[in-house]
């Protein structure tokens, strides 16, 4: 008989609910990993939660902030063994070098710890230019960041990020870290210098950590989960 849309029922055929199985048959198998979205699909950062557009167009998955964070706490334990190890060839040969008069009683000469701090802060920033901005340069990759299966990568085509980017990169959270924190904790200790408590520290030690959170944790909120030292060198972190 005629029907009164633009389909005709004739005698004898299934409407497609009577068949749940063909249904079934053609439904693609429901999977836990969401298929990335078409390329081009979010231009210019504008992603699906997860996912970001290059500047040429390509779709990457973005790096989750759990991924994240192990990689930097591989990359800190790595660091600070070998800081450490420099720290102690630096005590244990300082007599050696008229750096110290002796191993056991340099913290006794302020002259002496003086001379051991400002090694030490020469020696992390090497340590941070040999490993951190050359690998990141090179490959894209630490070695912890390697662990986790994640890569920085230019927000414009997704190459490697290069020295340019890398040196950026690693100099907000250490201008954070070794600049404003202790800018902050002095002006902090400043203002509670006259309260009486044992607990005056507590928001000294917040306040010092304050900018190298905020650095990190601005990933947390930010759509294309860059923090602000990606923001400022033009670098994304994706999966591999």
């Amino acid at each position: 008989m005629r029907g009164t849309g633009p389909f005709i029922l004739r005698r004898g055929s299934l409407l497609p609910s009577a068949c749940p199985s063909m249904i079934e048959a053609n439904e693609p198998a429901m999977s836990d990993t969401p298929p990335p979205p078409p390329e081009g699909a979010y231009p210019n950062l504008q992603a699906a939660k997860g996912w970001a557009s290059l500047g040429n167009g390509e779709v990457v998955e973005l790096a989750h902030a759990a991924a994240r964070l192990a990689a930097r706490v591989l990359d800190v334990l790595i660091m600070v063994v070998v800081f450490i190890t420099l720290l102690i060839l630096v005590i244990r040969y300082g007599p050696d070098t008229g750096l110290v008069d002796e191993p056991s009683d340099w913290l006794l000469d302020v002259d002496a710890v003086l001379r051991i701090v400002a090694i030490a802060v020469l020696a992390v920033m090497l340590v941070g230019i040999v490993y951190e901005v050359a690998l990141t340069a090179t490959r894209g990759q630490t070695l912890g960041k390697m662990a986790t299966r994640i890569r920085v990568v230019g927000i414009d085509d997704g190459s490697r990020p290069g020295w340019g980017r890398s040196i950026m990169r690693w100099t907000i959270p250490l201008v954070a870290q070794i600049v404003i924190s202790p800018i902050l904790t002095i002006i902090m200790g400043l203002l509670l210098s006259s309260v009486n408590s044992r607990f005056v520290w507590v928001p000294m030690i917040l306040l010092g950590w304050a900018p190298i959170l905020v650095v990190y944790g601005f990933l947390t909120w930010d759509r294309a989960r860059q923090g602000l030292h990606d923001k400022a060198a033009g670098t994304l972190v994706i999966k591999v």
